[in-house]
C-alpha cells in the first residue's frame, strides 16, 4: 500500500519473526473448491476405528469404511446407502468421521478423510456391498457433495470356520470326556464349515496338551554387549522399506499362543528406558516380520516401513535400542510339545464350503 507522499506498506503475515514488515511477510489463505469424492481403492468392509489403541482394526460384521479424497467436517449416516450383494439395502444406524490425533506412542494420526459405517444387521463375511451418496457429506472448506458410489467394496472380513469332531474310540457317556467325540486311541473324524469359499483347503493342526502350558509373556532380549537389559540392538543401518538382517535371542522359545500358525505376533516390540533407543516415531514404523525357532533359541528380523499414517519413516541407525518381549517360554528345546505341534493335515473338501 503507497499513501500520498509516496511511503510503501507491507503487512506482517509472521509476526513472531524478528525482521521488519515486508513483502516476504504476506498474509496467505487457501482457496478450495472442489467436493469431495469417494475413494472405492479404500473403501473396505470389517474395518473400523478402535479408540483404546488409536488404530483401524478389522472383522466387525457390520463395519464399513468409506475413504474420501479430503478431510470431512460432516457426514451424517442418512447420506450413505448399503447395498448388500443379496440386494438387501442398508441405511448406516451410526457414521463416524475418524479422528485427527497422538498416539499414546507419540504418533500423529489424521482419518478425517475415513467415515466409519455401522450397519443395522451382520454381513456376510464375503459380501462386497455397493456404497453410494445419497446426502451430502462436507469437507472442512464447506464445500458438499450427494454424488458417488464404490461398486463394490473390498472385502476384507475373514472367514469364519467351525469345527466339530467324531468318529473316535471313546466309549463314555455322550457329552463327556471320554466319548467318542472327545476321545480316541487312533484316528478321529474332524469337520469344518466354513462362512465362505476358501481359496485353498483348511490346514489342521494338532497340539498335545501340554503345548505352551509354562510359556509367559517375558522380557528377553540379549543385547550384544551383554548387559542385562532384554534390549536388542538394531544390527546395521536400517533404511526406510528395509528388513534387517537376523536378530538371535538365546535361550528362549516363542509359543504360538493364539494356535493361528504365525510366531510374528507372539514378539513384541517397545522403546528402551536405556540410552541409545529409537525414537516413539521410528518405533511406529517398526513391526516383527519373521520369527524362527531353533533349538532353545529363536531369530527374529523387523521391518521399517515406507510410511506410516501418511508420514515417510525413517532410517533407524546401527545399535539403535528396541526392548523385546515375547510369549515364550525359557529354556524350552524348540521340538518338544511344549513348544511345537504334534502334526498338520491337509483337509479333503465336500462342498465349497465344508470339509
Amino acid at each position: 500500500a503507497t499513501d500520498l507522499a509516496g511511503n510503501r506498506g507491507f503487512s506482517d503475515g509472521t509476526t513472531s519473526d524478528t525482521d521488519t514488515a515486508g513483502v516476504k511477510d504476506p498474509y496467505t489463505f487457501n482457496i478450495d473448491e472442489l467436493k469431495p469424492s469417494v475413494t472405492p481403492a479404500s473403501t473396505e468392509t470389517g474395518v473400523y476405528w478402535n479408540a483404546g489403541t488409536s488404530a483401524e482394526k478389522t472383522g466387525g460384521l457390520n463395519k464399513i469404511v468409506v475413504a474420501f479424497n479430503d478431510e470431512l467436517s460432516s457426514a451424517p449416516a442418512s447420506s450413505f446407502k448399503v447395498t448388500l450383494d443379496s440386494g438387501t439395502v442398508l441405511t448406516p444406524t451410526l457414521a463416524e468421521i475418524g479422528p485427527k490425533g497422538t498416539s499414546a506412542a507419540g504418533v500423529a494420526y489424521d482419518k478425517r478423510t475415513d467415515v466409519y459405517l455401522t450397519l443395522g444387521s451382520d454381513m456376510a463375511t464375503d459380501d462386497t456391498p455397493k456404497v453410494e451418496l445419497v446426502g451430502n457429506v462436507t469437507d472442512l472448506a464447506g464445500n458438499t457433495n450427494k454424488v458417488g458410489s464404490v461398486a463394490n467394496a473390498i472385502d476384507k472380513i475373514k472367514p469364519i470356520l467351525t469345527m466339530t469332531l467324531s468318529g473316535g474310540s471313546g466309549t463314555g457317556a455322550a457329552g463327556t470326556a471320554n466319548d467318542s467325540d472327545s476321545l480316541t486311541k487312533s484316528a478321529m473324524t474332524i469337520s469344518i464349515t466354513t462362512s465362505e469359499s476358501l481359496g485353498s483347503n483348511p490346514l489342521v493342526t494338532v497340539f498335545a496338551e501340554d503345548y505352551g502350558t509354562t510359556s509367559t509373556v517375558v522380557a528377553v532380549g540379549d543385547d550384544a554387549t551383554g548387559a542385562a537389559t532384554h534390549d536388542e540392538l538394531v544390527p546395521g543401518n536400517l533404511a526406510a522399506g528395509v528388513t534387517s538382517s537376523a536378530i538371535t535371542v538365546s535361550g528362549d522359545t516363542v509359543i504360538d499362543s493364539d494356535k493361528d500358525g504365525s510366531l510374528t505376533d507372539e514378539v513384541f516390540l517397545a522403546l528402551s528406558p536405556h540410552g541409545d533407543t529409537v525414537t516413539a516415531g521410528q518405533l511406529a514404523c517398526l513391526s516383527v516380520a519373521a520369527v524362527t525357532n531353533a533349538g532353545a533359541d529363536f531369530t527374529f528380523t523387523v521391518t521399517n516401513a515406507s510410511t506410516n499414517n501418511g508420514t515417510a519413516c525413517v532410517q533407524v541407525d546401527a545399535n539403535d535400542r528396541v526392548q523385546v518381549t515375547a510369549n515364550a517360554i525359557t529354556g524350552e528345546g524348540a521340538t518338544t510339545s511344549k513348544a511345537t505341534s504334534e502334526d498338520t493335515v491337509v483337509s479333503v473338501a465336500n462342498t465349497s464350503t465344508s470339509y
